[in-house]
């Protein structure tokens, strides 16, 4: 570890300029990055340099796509949340401009500046004033504490232009200068712990062909198509008016749009007669069918988790395990699934008490999961207990990432996550200030499922702003409708898999079709392949079944 004050060893750059050719893609900001090449890679430091005890930089990508710049950066040692917790040093993202000028993003402090003119003191830098992310186009993923991030920025409203030539920095020049010339704010809460010695320099070149848009029709195949939404304590149930703008007309129209056949609400207000009223009278898959509620409950001032749905609802209820709102949809245990609305602790970063109540909370959920499925909740649950989970909601992934791995852990719930764009397909961001300020968008809310029972098919996240007219005139959606909330809502299409995992044909899911599988491999996830994924996929079956499979006959093995 460097001391304070003392520059870094300087990161051997695999390049100094780097140049989009005509067809460079932008990188999509899903917290996958498997769209980033070894050509992006631009610099590596080695581990183990950092100035102080925080973020310790090792590899650096780079791109740009006309005047956005992509950035991807790796860090060693102990996951941090980037924009919150200790105050530590934390990495800037700083770039200069031919005209003169820097743009700063500083994550720690959550703001955004250009700089163009100097700065006599810390002073003269926190009077300037904060950029919002949206006129930036600014996100940056993940949202909880990470080995690795990826982000997007526009640097035209900086003043860059196509031609120009960039210098890409992990900290700012300007405030390095005035950590080093004893200013007491900058040294203390601005400095970067570590840096880019030599800057990475990018042309930006006309951009290549945009990324694909997402789908928002019904996937062919579909059985169950699954809306999730936090909508920001709005009133679903609220007297209609005449203004078209107003919350609970944006809200029904998103309802309406979303065609689902489940809706999973966070943070909604009123009853379960209410909202099955109102979801029957807006009748979003015009059939005229009646809508079922269920509710934990909760009455907190930010309202309630909630489950909707057209077939019957059975209450799943565990006096051990808290798990939200959850129920079965479905009487008829073939194509019933258990869906749970969660909407875990808000706020905090890794290692904060907010994050402690979060883990708490997934482990509560992954035990009444396991409970079900041993059918230890009562005799009216005990036939679906081997029905597929959907577990979605407002996940509040702000620290640690703990919440999500309890719930994927193969020896638990054993669940995936799907990953889902926006419309324009450029990232997966489900949440944003709605003021454009402080925390940048972020990925909160999730769907995730159970692999072996439920193939995902497609879906998207509803961002109203970033949908063409003819995507809003086809939902009959309008620009500004997603804006009723500060999260975005995410809609999620799912096959049932039926029967294919009984590999030997003998009516049932066991061991014996592993040793089958192994003699004569087949296709299990429909990919058209035949390999270690399909394998995975069945073992994942049998240990999320196995007590109740053993206690179903007679608890042979």
């Amino acid at each position: 570890m460097r001391e304070p004050l003392h520059h870094a060893a300087a990161i051997a750059l695999a390049c100094t300029v780097a140049a989009n050719t005509a067809d460079a893609q932008p990188a999509i900001i899903d917290e996958r990055f498997d769209d980033w090449s070894a050509g992006d890679l631009l610099a590596t430091d080695p581990a183990g340099d950092s100035r102080v005890d925080g973020f310790d930089l090792t590899r650096v990508w780079a791109r740009t796509h006309g005047t956005t710049l992509y950035v991807s950066f790796e860090f060693d040692g102990t996951l941090r949340s980037l924009q919150s917790g200790e105050l530590l040093a934390q990495p800037q993202l700083a770039v200069t401009l031919p005209n003169g000028n820097e743009l700063v993003v500083f994550h720690r402090q959550r703001f955004a500046v250009v700089i163009d003119s100097p700065l006599a003191s810390s002073d003269d830098l926190l009077e300037l004033p904060h950029i919002p992310w949206p006129l930036l186009d600014y996100t940056l993923l993940p949202t909880v504490a990470s080995p690795r991030y990826e982000l997007r920025v526009d640097l035209a409203p900086a003043g860059a232009a196509i031609g120009d030539t960039i210098g890409v920095h992990l900290e700012s020049p300007t405030v390095r200068a005035l950590a080093d010339s004893g200013d007491g704010i900058a040294r203390v809460l601005l400095s970067a712990p570590d840096n880019i010695d030599t800057p990475i320099e990018l042309e930006l070149t006309p951009p290549g062909s945009p990324a694909p848009r997402v789908p928002t029709d019904r996937a062919p195949g579909t059985d169950i198509r699954v809306a999730v939404f936090n909508v920001l304590a709005s009133q679903l149930t609220e007297a209609d008016t005449p203004d078209i703008d107003d919350p609970y007309d944006r809200l029904s129209r998103l309802v309406r749009a979303a065609r689902a056949d489940i809706y999973l609400f966070q943070e909604q207000s009123g009853s379960r007669l209410d909202l099955s009223a109102r979801l029957t009278t807006l009748d979003p898959l015009d059939n005229g069918a009646l809508w079922f509620a269920h509710t934990d409950d909760t009455d907190s001032r930010f309202g309630s988790d909630f489950v909707l749905a057209t077939r019957p609802l059975i209450p799943v209820t565990d006096a051990i395990a808290n798990p939200f709102a959850a129920a079965v949809v479905g009487d008829d245990p073939e194509t019933a699934v258990l869906v749970l609305s969660i909407h875990p602790k808000c706020c905090g970063y890794a290692g904060s008490s907010e994050d402690d109540t979060r883990i708490a909370e997934a482990d509560q959920t992954a035990e009444m999961i396991a409970r079900f499925r041993r059918a230890e909740l009562g005799p009216e649950l005990a036939p679906f207990a081997d029905v597929p989970v959907i577990v979605a909601g407002d996940w509040n992934l702000v620290g640690s990432n703990t919440p999500r791995e309890i719930l994927t852990a193969p020896d638990g719930p054993a669940l995936d996550h799907m990953i889902l764009l926006k419309t324009d397909g450029r990232d997966a961001a489900t949440w944003r200030a709605l003021n454009g300020l402080g925390f940048t968008p972020g990925l909160l809310d999730l769907v995730a499922f159970s692999p072996e029972s439920l193939e995902p098919l497609g879906g998207f996240v509803v961002d109203t702003e970033r949908m063409t007219p003819s995507e809003l005139q086809a939902l009959g959606l309008r620009p500004l409708d997603s804006l009723v909330s500060d999260h975005l809502m995410l809609v999620a299409d799912f096959k049932l898999r039926g029967p294919a995992l009984d590999v030997n044909d003998d009516g049932r899911t066991d061991i014996d079709d592993l040793h089958a599988w192994t003699l004569a491999p087949t296709d299990l996830n429909d990919d058209a392949v035949a390999d270690n994924r399909d394998a995975a996929l069945l073992i994942a079956y049998l240990r999320r079944h196995e007590a109740f499979s053993m206690e179903s006959r007679g608890g042979r093995p």
